[in-house]
C-alpha cells in the first residue's frame, strides 16, 4: 500500500518501526538519543527527527521516512512534469480524468480546506503561481492585466471529484 492510503500515518509508522529493528533484552536497553536529518523534498526543506538507542537504527528509520516522502513527491509534485498530479492538472480542465485513490483523497481534502477557508486556501491556485513565476522558480511581478486574465482560472468551486468513478475534473 502507498503512504497516503494508510491515512498519512505511514511516515510515523515507518519511523516507529525503525526503532524496533533490533530486539533488545530489558537489561540491554540504551537511552534514546535524538537524531535529525534534513533534505530538499517537495519543494522545501524537510527535516525528520528520530529518537533511537543507536545511530544506525535512527538512520534506517529516517531513510525510510525520506523514501516515503520522495514517493509522494514523485506522484504529487507540481514541480515534476511527469507526476500524476501534473497530468491531472494538464487534462482535467477539459474532461473527466481517471486517477488513483491517493490523488482523489488529497484533492478531496484540499477541496474541503478550500471550502472551509472560502477560497483563502484555494486548491486551484496553480495558474497564479505560474503567472508569478513560483513554479518555474523565477519569480516576477505580473501586470494587473495579467492577473485579471488569470483569475477566472482560479476557483475551487469548479473542481469536481467523483469517488465512485475515481475521476476528477
Amino acid at each position: 500500500r502507498s503512504f497516503l492510503s494508510r491515512g498519512g500515518i505511514g511516515l510515523l509508522a515507518t519511523i516507529a518501526s525503525g526503532l524496533n529493528l533490533l530486539p533488545q533484552r530489558q537489561s540491554e536497553a540504551r537511552p534514546l538519543v535524538a537524531f535529525r536529518q534534513a533534505r530538499y523534498i517537495m519543494g522545501t526543506i524537510v527535516e525528520i527527527a528520530v529518537a533511537a538507542p543507536h545511530r544506525h537504527i535512527a538512520e534506517k528509520a529516517m531513510s525510510r521516512g525520506f523514501a516515503a516522502l520522495k514517493q509522494v513527491d514523485q506522484r504529487m509534485s507540481i514541480y515534476q512534469a511527469g507526476s500524476e498530479l501534473c497530468r491531472v492538472n494538464r487534462l482535467a480542465a477539459d474532461r473527466w480524468i481517471h486517477t488513483d485513490t491517493d490523488i482523489l483523497t488529497v484533492m478531496t481534502e484540499a477541496l474541503t480546506l478550500s471550502h472551509l477557508s472560502h477560497g483563502g486556501l484555494d486548491v486551484t491556485v496553480l495558474p497564479l503561481m505560474q503567472l508569478w513565476g513560483f513554479v518555474q522558480r523565477a519569480g516576477r511581478i505580473p501586470t494587473a492585466d495579467e492577473v485579471r486574465a488569470t483569475l477566472p482560472l482560479v476557483d475551487y468551486r469548479h473542481v469536481q471529484v467523483d469517488l465512485v468513478r475515481r475521476a476528477i475534473r
